[in-house]
């Protein structure tokens, strides 16, 4: 890889977290300091440390630069998870399903979500059968919903 940039997301895919980080950052400094992809990128190599709270700051910045971009959305979504309160990812998952009301994983997290942070069965159920209407056949979360639901 030539760029900065590529040696960075080639370091990403190779799990080398610190050797990502410091090429995607000396990418934003050096080559555009507005890719949202170097952003996301940051995310995932701080998030692959274990570096909450540096994984949100870069997943909001990515989204920030794309925010109709379902990648960073689920990427932030993920982060939150690790770094914020349980009511905070619950205000977010709402946001998130309002933004992108099409996509299944996004409503199958917002009814994990109701399930289990809220205890909120009947909202669970609605996001469930909400993901099923909108999840391919294939989809490999599809059986486990078909049978959790199956099974009320």
């Amino acid at each position: 890889p030539s760029t900065l940039f590529a040696k960075g997301t080639a370091a990403l895919e190779n799990a080398q977290f610190p050797e990502a980080i410091r090429f995607l950052q000396l990418s934003l400094a050096n080559e555009n300091p507005n890719n949202a992809n170097a952003f996301y990128d940051l995310s995932r190599a701080y998030y692959g440390i274990g570096q909450w709270q540096q994984a949100e700051l870069y997943a909001s910045e990515a989204l920030r630069r794309q925010p109709d971009n379902l990648f960073y959305e689920v990427q932030y979504l993920r982060v939150l998870q690790k770094s914020q309160s349980r009511q905070k990812l619950m205000d977010e998952l709402v946001r998130a399903h309002d933004m992108f009301p099409n996509s299944p994983d996004i409503a199958l997290a917002l009814a994990r979500g109701y399930d289990y942070i809220e205890k909120n069965p009947r909202n669970a159920t609605y996001m469930y059968e909400t993901f099923l209407e909108l999840a391919p056949m294939d989809h490999p979360m599809r059986p486990e919903i078909e049978q959790y639901l199956s099974g009320q």
